[in-house]
């Protein structure tokens, strides 16, 4: 699978607020070259036009420079260029969102392998304590003292969240139905029982990741919409419900809450959905990616079948 756009630029990004530990909207030559420069790198191979050309996602770092840029940063290449599913959430989304850009046999293998994946990160037992594959990190408050560990996008052991969920959602989940994790992961969600800071978060980037991938997968033969049934129905009503223009924001939460009436159950699960949905959006945002980015990307999954 090629390098997206996408994700050049957010490699981009993440290793300017890497370098310079600042969130910029704009591309800070000057001060990245000086960081590199501290740190031993060569900084005569990069040029202000080959540093902007990245930031605009024109142009893509060679293998030589990946594994000199990683040798200077915490494999920050490897980490973003290099499609990966197991180490980061995020990381794993970009491949999600790069589904529609190949056209090769191995597409919708590469998107079940995503599912499974994802649906592998989760696990709740018949007590209703739920386990993901988490390192917790902690942050720095305003007044310089550590803040609450928090549930971060990179993946590590095993975690057990802090509170139970109710029988409704161990029901959801199948250790058996990889597809399960989007019935799963969506009355996580839109249920007001979650206390781990972050979490919001997490559930919001897997639940992307899993609509585009399962998009991909009932896209690439309608056979496999009847066979996931309801299933099928429900993922692809979250695709456009999560990629729907923001115009119309209100008019598609309105079309998944009458279709979708036996998940969400109330007009406040549909309101919290939607905040998961503006939660995902500032993520994608603060890296850089606007909605109209990463919604023209996804949209390149939903071609072929009409449903």
């Amino acid at each position: 699978m090629d390098i997206s756009t996408l994700r050049v630029r957010l490699f981009c990004r993440l290793l300017q607020r890497e370098l310079i530990d600042q969130v910029c909207d704009k591309p800070s030559y000057r001060l990245v070259i000086s960081a590199l420069d501290s740190r031993g790198f060569d900084t005569s191979k990069i040029s202000a036009s080959t540093w902007n050309d990245w930031w605009h996602g024109r142009r893509k770092p060679n293998i030589t420079m990946r594994a000199t840029i990683n040798a200077v940063t915490n494999n920050i290449a490897s980490k973003w260029l290099e499609p990966c599913l197991v180490n980061n959430r995020l990381a794993c989304h970009l491949s999600s969102l790069e589904l529609g850009l190949s056209e090769t046999n191995s597409t919708r293998q590469e998107a079940q392998t995503i599912l499974q994946t994802i649906h592998n990160d989760w696990f709740v037992n018949r007590n209703g304590i739920v386990t993901t594959h988490n390192t917790k990190s902690r942050g720095i408050t305003t007044l310089g003292q550590l803040s609450e560990p928090r549930i971060s996008f990179d993946k590590g052991e095993e975690t057990e969240l802090s509170q139970p969920v109710s029988q409704s959602i161990i029901s959801c989940y199948d250790t058996l139905n990889t597809s399960s994790i989007a019935l799963f992961l969506l009355r996580m969600g839109v249920t007001n029982c979650k206390c781990e800071q972050g979490l919001d978060e997490v559930i919001a980037v897997d639940l992307a990741s899993v609509a585009c991938a399962g998009a991909c997968i009932l896209m690439s033969d309608y056979r496999y919409i009847k066979n996931m049934g309801k299933t099928g129905r429900l993922i692809m009503d979250l695709f456009d419900f999560w990629f729907a223009d923001e115009g119309i924001t209100n008019e598609t939460g309105w079309i998944l809450s009458t279709s979708l009436e036996t998940v969400l159950i109330n007009e406040s699960e549909l309101g919290r959905l939607m905040n998961l949905r503006d939660s995902y959006r500032s993520l994608m945002a603060d890296t850089g990616i606007s909605v109209l980015e990463i919604n023209k990307q996804a949209k390149k999954i939903r071609v072929g079948v009409k449903l």
